[in-house]
């Protein structure tokens, strides 16, 4: 890290110091993971933090594990629960802490030794800032080397979050996800955690569009982002099943969205209108017409479709090309199946 940014951050951090982050971190099935997870958090810099493991009734060694690092380290406690989901264990973190600012990690991944330190320092110190940081991706069995030399602060609005989350290149990467951001606890208030798919989405929408000002964000990457085999999300980007659970998040999003937001509500009009139709693509294709499945699906995606079509046409903000393609497509399924195709084969050649 370069000398100024370092002589900067130490000079806020003196400021800082009393400051109590607490880090929230469910815990199901991730022991081959979790001591790299939770040493990772031992290490920071900054050692004012409270750690509060959920172990969401693991039926492997991670409740053991847990207790473990509690017993070592006042810093760490453990609430074991019956298994209900990440959003229930996250709610009752939130509920648990006492921190004035508030961080989630996941089990199964790692962070930066510097990244508590780095998010609190790049922190505007209002009650409506979030500070956020990039992250980097890796394989099991792939040793994570984080690179905190170049650290660049950047000033954003809400609305340009919003832009990061539809819009691609996007300006903050990984503007979905809670973990790499660091919450004021008065930002998140009453604020809870659904239990749904996509539920990430949902929650930064509710806070960060309707209640943050300012984002300040470094592209530095201290956030450690484990894929493996077996991780919910990887089960449904490879399965593919659960169509009306993947849409249904960006509905409720339209719902949480302020009605003179108009901006905002066209980003996510024009994404759900699109999943929505991706969705029902991928059903026909999956399933038979007279399955229970594929009536199913249909009939929901549809039902969602109608409630937001109005706006959808009439917002301003969406372009009469979008509009036009989206009616075309939805009314030629094999025109929509030669857009996928022509997608696909430029990223594979892309890829070359």
């Amino acid at each position: 890290m370069g000398g100024d940014s370092l002589n900067l951050m130490n000079r806020m951090l003196k400021m800082t110091e009393d400051t109590l982050i607490s880090v929230i971190i469910p815990v199901y099935n991730v022991e081959r993971y979790l001591r790299d997870c939770l040493d990772s958090i031992v290490h920071q810099t900054y050692r004012n933090f409270e750690v509060i493991l959920l172990d969401d009734g693991s039926t492997d060694d991670c409740g053991r594990i847990s207790d473990d690092y509690a017993r070592r380290d006042s810093r760490f406690s453990v609430i074991h629960l019956e298994n209900a989901g990440v959003s229930n264990a996250r709610n009752i973190g939130i509920d648990a802490s006492h921190g004035q600012y508030l961080m989630f990690v996941d089990g199964d991944d790692v962070v930066s030794p510097e990244m508590i330190e780095i998010l609190l320092s790049i922190h505007s110190k209002d009650d409506d800032c979030v500070s956020c940081c990039n992250a980097l991706e890796f394989q099991d069995g792939v040793h994570v080397e984080f690179n905190e030399d170049a650290i660049s602060v950047e000033t954003y609005d809400n609305t340009t979050f919003l832009k990061s989350m539809y819009l691609l290149p996007r300006i903050i990467n990984y503007p979905f996800t809670v973990w790499g951001k660091l919450y004021p606890r008065s930002l998140i208030g009453d604020i809870k955690f659904r239990s749904i798919i996509c539920e990430d989405n949902v929650f930064n929408t509710e806070v960060i569009t309707n209640h943050c000002r300012l984002i300040k964000y470094t592209g530095a990457k201290l956030y450690g982002y484990r894929r493996r085999e077996g991780s919910l999300m990887s089960a449904l980007d490879a399965v593919g099943k659960r169509y009306v659970d993947r849409a249904y998040p960006f509905f409720l999003i339209q719902q949480l969205l302020q009605k003179e937001n108009t901006y905002a509500r066209s980003l996510n009009l024009t994404y759900l209108h699109y999943r929505l139709l991706h969705a029902r693509y991928l059903t026909k294709q999956k399933y038979t017409k007279n399955s229970d499945e594929y009536r199913y699906a249909q009939h929901v995606l549809e039902e969602l479709a109608k409630k937001t079509f109005k706006e959808f046409v009439t917002n301003r903000h969406i372009s009469l090309w979008k509009k036009i393609s989206y009616l075309l497509y939805d009314s030629f399924p094999r025109l929509y199946s030669l857009k996928l195709l022509i997608e696909y084969q430029k990223s594979i050649r892309s890829k070359k």
